[in-house]
């Protein structure tokens, strides 16, 4: 299962600039934190407590900057890999049609049996248990690749471990300080912790 913002697309400088666009004193390490539980409900808190604003049409201009992006060579190559071995999903807090458009015109919504962003669910627990439940494995059979420790802990929920990337929101040292398979700066390295884990299952 993989996250997509971070981990499939480079989205997160672009949508941290819509949100500091409206928030001059919004920083990137509080755009950060917002993703070490489950980004929606700790953004909703923001919002409630008046410490953010809404920007205006931000599914908009997000996605806008989405459909621009390119789907990196190298990912590509690792997707169509992985694909051949393993049953993959997207599981994401951005909206379902958003990722479907970008992976059709990447080529690569065919590598993946579904797509269960934020229109299926706004919390990540409930998407992972209905694709446990879909497709009849348990939760070891299984893992989460992303770049947030809030994924990790939502993961951690459903039983499900998971493997941390480098090129996504968060660092090293934040990662490593959860109980992950590993963390991994390229793609060859993601390809060899998964099928490392799986041999020894």
């Amino acid at each position: 299962m993989f996250d997509f913002d971070g981990v499939l697309a480079h989205t997160l400088p672009h949508a941290y600039d819509i949100h500091k666009n409206i928030n001059p004193n919004f920083t990137w390490e509080e755009f950060g934190k917002m993703s070490d539980g489950n980004f929606h409900m700790e953004y909703r808190k923001k919002i409630e407590s008046g410490e953010h604003v809404h920007p205006e049409n931000f599914p908009e201009k997000y996605n806008q900057k989405l459909q621009n992006l390119l789907c990196d060579p190298s990912l590509r190559n690792c997707l169509n890999y992985l694909h051949e071995k393993y049953i993959l999903y997207v599981v994401s807090s951005t909206k379902d049609s958003f990722i479907e458009q970008f992976l059709q015109k990447e080529g690569v919504q065919e590598l993946f049996s579904g797509v269960l962003g934020y229109d299926t669910h706004h919390l990540k627990v409930p998407k992972i248990k209905s694709i446990l439940d879909k497709e009849q494995v348990s939760p070891k059979h299984c893992l989460f690749i992303t770049d947030t420790i809030g994924d990790i802990k939502e993961a951690r929920e459903c039983r499900v471990s998971s493997i941390g990337v480098l090129w996504g929101l968060h660092s090293k040292e934040k990662l490593e300080k959860e109980d992950i398979v590993g963390v991994v700066s390229t793609d060859i390295e993601l390809i060899k912790t998964i099928d490392t884990y799986f041999a020894i299952l």
